[in-house]
């Protein structure tokens, strides 16, 4: 992965690069219900390729919801 870039659905996006070390996590300030979309880019080393993915909840999620 190279950057991934989050739209929580609340005004609010993350972003970062390079290897993910930790989760990522966000905190929702108001009840609801939200969409969050990642996009998330790939380098491919051999042919030297950038693909951007977008994952959303109808393609793959995986989400700790806590209280």
């Amino acid at each position: 992965m190279e950057s991934y870039r989050i739209n929580w659905d609340d005004g609010t996006t993350s972003t970062g690069s390079d290897q993910l070390l930790e989760p990522i996590s966000h905190i929702y300030t108001e009840p609801g219900v939200y969409q969050a979309i990642a996009h998330v880019t790939f380098y491919h080393t051999q042919t030297g390729e950038r693909v951007e993915k977008k994952c959303s909840p109808e393609a793959y999620s995986l989400m700790t919801i806590t209280e």
